[in-house]
This record gives structure tokens, C-alpha cells and sequence, in this order.
């Protein structure tokens, strides 16, 4: 399932425990100096050709390179979360995972200059910001692109439960949407190679603690610009939340911006819907 050549690397940062995580590079610049955005995957999510082709148009709608980082645990690497990083997704904190990934992206390349993260993946750059803007020396992540926020306020076992299946309904409606551009691959039938079930449960799990805003908070003092991309019937990135992050935000003196989305949770699987908001971040990030 893993192409033996780019842009797909195996990347080994923990030799010791041989938890190897998949990175995907996607350079689209038509210059150097171009944005270099590090992404975080959702929920069964992984680095494969469905996934990859959304992030191909992101790339070169931005003119960017995007450095896409597959989550420990599942995918098509044989990875796993490692014990330090269970105990602390337990409570909620995604910090030690964030780090590894954070570690095999700049083993990638060493000048990212932000992260987009969706759904699962917004907890995860949240935390792989605060771990880059607290430390020193590093490189400083200006830009956060985060596209449905969940974990910014506390979950119900049983509310985020009842609105995944709700949003996971509309998920053949807009893959389907898929059909009328050319060359789009569907999604892989059956699951990869790795999905550890104990390792997906506390990763859905530490969703609930709604660790997200204080490690935007720990990454503020270098962050420039957040934008929160948000469905407009979206049931799991809850509108009230977002008018939580956005205070969180303003009081850190950040600037944020909203992009509204057409559809529910699951419009970032629908490639025209894509490039509607990439257009318009596109407009926001000065690239022409």
C-alpha cells in the first residue's frame, strides 16, 4: 500500500521502540520562500492516495509544501503510540504524540512556517505548536490552520459519540461529490495495515478533555495568524466552541479569522468544497 518512492517516507524518530510514523512531501512553490505547512490527519485518517489528493490541491492552490504526518496507531506505517503517550492522551494532553510527529516532520524539512490540522488533527498541531513556540531554539509556527476544532470544550462520552455518527452519514455524499473531478481516487476499500484499537479509543477519547485552547495558549506568543475553518452544519465542531476558541483567542491577543464551510464535518472529503475554502485561504495568507 506504501509506494517505495516520494513523496511517501518512513520515518523512524524513536529507534529504540521502532515507532515508525509515514510522512507524505508535497512541494507545490513556485519559489522558496513559499509556505511550508506541517498537517495532521483526522480520525481514521491516514498517508494514502484518497487523502494525499486533497493535499496535493491544497498545496498547489497555496503554491505551498505540505509535509503530511501520518498519526501513531493507525495507517499505512507499522507505528504505534508509545506508553508515555498513552498515559498522557488518557488525561486529554496530546503533547508527547505531538512531539514525535512534530520530530518526524522536521526530519522533512527544518523551515515550517505553519500547520493545518483537521477534526482529530486540529488537537494534534494545536499541541505540536505549543511544543515548537515554547522551545529554543526551533522553528517558530506562525500560521495555525485549524479545520474543525473539536477538543475546545468538554465532550460527553455519549454527545461525541451520537454526533460522529450523526456526521459520518453525510461521509458518501461528499466523497461522491469526488466524481466530477478528473483523475480523483476513492477511498481504499477495508482498513490499512495498523489499527491499534486501544490506541484509537484514547486518541477518540482525549478528544473529551478540550485540551486545545491551552496549548494554543502555550503557542501564542509566536503565533500570527489562526484561521478556523468550520462546516456550517457541522454537529462536532459546535458553534458555541467556537465562540469559546475565539474569546481564548482574542484575550491571547492573537488574531483569528473564520472561514465558513459549506456542508457538515464532513465537507473536507468533498475536493470542489476543498478548494472553495483553500481559495479563500489563499486570499488570507497573501498567496497569489
Amino acid at each position: 500500500m506504501t509506494p517505495a518512492t516520494p513523496p511517501w517516507r518512513l520515518v523512524s524518530v524513536d529507534s529504540e521502540t521502532g515507532g515508525e510514523i509515514l510522512v507524505a512531501d508535497l512541494d507545490a512553490r513556485s519559489a522558496e520562500d513559499g509556505p511550508c505547512l506541517i498537517v495532521a490527519l483526522g480520525f481514521h485518517a491516514c498517508v494514502d492516495q484518497f487523502e494525499l489528493q486533497r493535499f496535493r490541491l491544497i498545496a498547489e492552490r497555496l503554491h505551498a509544501r505540505l509535509v503530511v504526518v501520518e498519526t501513531p496507531g493507525f495507517g499505512c506505517a507499522r507505528s504505534r503510540l508509545l506508553p508515555g503517550e498513552r498515559t498522557a492522551l488518557y488525561r486529554g494532553d496530546f503533547v508527547p504524540m505531538a512531539r514525535r510527529m512534530l520530530k518526524a516532520a522536521l526530519t522533512v524539512t527544518d523551515t515550517p512556517n505553519g500547520l493545518i490540522g483537521y477534526s482529530l488533527g486540529t488537537s494534534t498541531v494545536a499541541a505540536m505548536a505549543a511544543v515548537a513556540n515554547a522551545s529554543q531554539p526551533g522553528p517558530r509556527l506562525g500560521i495555525l490552520v485549524l479545520v474543525e476544532p473539536v477538543a475546545v470544550c468538554p465532550w460527553g462520552l455519549n454527545g461525541l459519540v451520537l454526533a460522529a455518527r450523526w456526521e459520518d452519514r453525510w461521509i458518501p455524499q461528499h466523497v461522491a461529490e469526488n466524481q466530477c473531478v478528473k483523475g480523483a481516487v476513492p477511498p481504499a476499500d477495508g482498513f490499512p495495515q495498523t489499527r491499534r484499537r486501544l490506541d484509537l479509543a484514547l486518541l477518540a477519547n482525549a478528544l473529551r478533555k478540550a485540551a486545545l485552547p491551552g496549548n494554543v495558549i502555550t503557542a501564542s506568543p509566536q503565533l500570527e495568524h489562526v484561521i478556523v475553518v468550520q462546516g456550517d452544519r457541522s454537529r462536532i465542531s459546535r458553534s458555541r466552541d467556537l465562540a469559546v476558541l475565539l474569546q481564548t483567542l482574542s484575550l491571547a491577543e492573537v488574531r483569528a479569522t473564520v472561514i465558513r464551510a459549506s456542508g457538515p464535518h464532513a465537507f473536507w472529503q468533498s475536493l470542489p468544497r476543498v478548494t472553495a475554502i483553500t481559495d479563500e485561504l489563499a486570499k488570507l495568507l497573501g498567496v497569489t
